[in-house]
Order: structure tokens, then C-alpha cells, then sequence
């Protein structure tokens, strides 16, 4: 699939949840495998296809990088459109990527993992607003609470702590934005 069909297949989708009733349950699932592209050419990663949070997660073992240069499996996701022009991130093993407490965390004094990808519903903490910016092309990822989902430094680990994404951010920058990567598998 190009680019071009999957603007088109991503604007269809999005009028039809536009006009559709509010209920929980997912709408429209796009299922065209995608990545997500950091500024700086990086890829957000669901470590180990994901399935991990709380205990499973600390400083050095986060659900979520945003370090990896090639697309493969792990760096894979689905789309999955909700009411209310919502979205939910499903990961290849059926994980949906979690904001916890709906976002508002990360940075050096967070002492949890800001994300975790073992939900199996997309309930409030799953759910996203897509933000298109067509200035850079670009999207940015609004979180329950109103939070935007930051790559540091577009991608890669490092700056002043070990968690590569964060929640916290209350406006999209360019450590917010991404694009959306069709993937032809």
C-alpha cells in the first residue's frame, strides 16, 4: 500500500467515526500493519511485541523505545479507530499501548514507566486523539488527559533519564511529532 492509499483508507476511516454513535466497542480497525516515525527517522518500539507493564517495567525495562533505526515486528502496530475520533494502538500480540493515569508522567523524577502494553481492551488509558499537523505532515498523540506522547530527543534513549517516552508534554513540538509508516508485510 502507498502513502497515498493510506491517507485516503485513514480519511475514510476517520469521517466514518466522525459520524458514528458513541459506544465503547471499536469502530473501524484499519488492520494495514504501520510504524510510527520519530522526527529524527527513529521508530517507536512495543517491546517484545508488547505485554509488559507494572512489575515487568522499571527504569531499564520499559515497554516502550523509540530507538530502533529498521521497522520489524516489534516496531509493527494496528490502528484501531473508537468513537469520538479516538484511536487505540493495537501491537502484533493483541496488546493495546497504555498512557498510564490517561498521561501527565515522565521525566527524571517519575518513578514508574509512563507507558505500559498490556492492556487487552482499550479502555480510557488506551484511547489517543490524532493530531494532524499539515504544515510538517505529521502527527502528534494526545493522551485521556490532555497530555501529548514525547519521543526525547526524537527518538533514541538518553538525555536526563533512562524513559525514552513520555506523557507529560502539554504541547506538540517537534519531540511530539511522527508520521505514520505503512508497512507492506
Amino acid at each position: 500500500m502507498n502513502l497515498k492509499a493510506f491517507k485516503i483508507m485513514f480519511a475514510a476511516a476517520a469521517l466514518a467515526v466522525a459520524s458514528a454513535a458513541s459506544h465503547a466497542a471499536p469502530i473501524v480497525t484499519l488492520s494495514s500493519p504501520l510504524a510510527l516515525q520519530t522526527s529524527n527517522g527513529h521508530y517507536l518500539t512495543a517491546v517484545n511485541g508488547g505485554g509488559l507493564g507494572g512489575p515487568n517495567s522499571g527504569p531499564y525495562a520499559v515497554a516502550l523505545h523509540s530507538d530502533a533505526k529498521a521497522k520489524g515486528a516489534w516496531e509493527t502496530l494496528y490502528l484501531v479507530q473508537l468513537a469520538n475520533g479516538r484511536v487505540a494502538f493495537r501491537t502484533t500480540t493483541g496488546y493495546y499501548l497504555t498512557a498510564i493515569n490517561g498521561g501527565g508522567m515522565g521525566g527524571p523524577n517519575s518513578s514508574a514507566s509512563p507507558f505500559h502494553t498490556d492492556a487487552t481492551w482499550a479502555s480510557a488509558w488506551e484511547r489517543f486523539q490524532l493530531e494532524f499537523d499539515p504544515a510538517s505532515n505529521t502527527y502528534a498523540l494526545k493522551t485521556a488527559n490532555g497530555n501529548y506522547v514525547t519521543f526525547v530527543n526524537n527518538g533514541g534513549i538518553g538525555g536526563a533519564n533512562n524513559v525514552p517516552v513520555h506523557s507529560d508534554a502539554r504541547a506538540a513540538n517537534d519531540w511530539e511529532s511522527f508520521t505514520l509508516v505503512p508497512l507492506n508485510n
